[in-house]
């Protein structure tokens, strides 16, 4: 698959999830439909997420090859999963009232919320990079772009 398909899909999918979104907006204004607007608005914004990180992750306008781009779907994918579920768990633990217990001081949704979908992603996506960075992100071919390039530029005169 070469670069263009990667962008145009990425960019299709963040498209279906704006309108998502926005559907999930204009349930507000009919009350029978609420509770499926909330979903369909948790659903619009983890597309969102897993696009706009797909969109940032390709390389120079779409480059993915070979392992790359199956190790950028697999993140993109768990990514997802994990968003996904952790808005579902939160969603079907129905209504917070005074009587809903607490965790960690929160309400128990607002508490799983924050935790699924705030801080494991938080901690595991920056420990994929570090994990994949020589192998996915600055190849040996790479870095020797770099340094031919860096050694070119040392040796024009600097404009004054």
């Amino acid at each position: 698959m070469t670069s263009r398909p990667r962008t145009t899909a990425a960019i299709k999918l963040l498209a279906l999830s704006v309108l998502l979104i926005a559907a999930g907006y204009t349930t507000a204004f009919f009350p029978a439909v609420q509770q499926a607007g909330a979903w369909i608005m948790a659903m619009g914004v983890v597309l969102n997420a897993v696009a706009a990180l797909g969109l940032g992750a390709l390389r120079g306008g779409g480059h993915s090859a070979g392992s790359r781009s199956r190790a950028l779907v697999v993140t993109l994918a768990g990514t997802g999963a994990v968003l996904a579920a952790g808005f579902s768990i939160a969603l079907s633990q129905g209504e917070i009232s005074a009587a809903t217990p607490l965790l960690g001081g929160l309400p128990r949704p607002t508490a799983l919320l924050l935790i699924i979908v705030g801080l494991i992603p938080l901690f595991v996506l920056p420990l994929i990079y570090a994990f994949t960075f020589r192998t996915h992100v600055l190849t040996d071919a790479d870095l020797a772009r770099v340094m031919a390039a860096a050694k070119v530029s040392q040796h024009k005169p600097a404009d004054r």
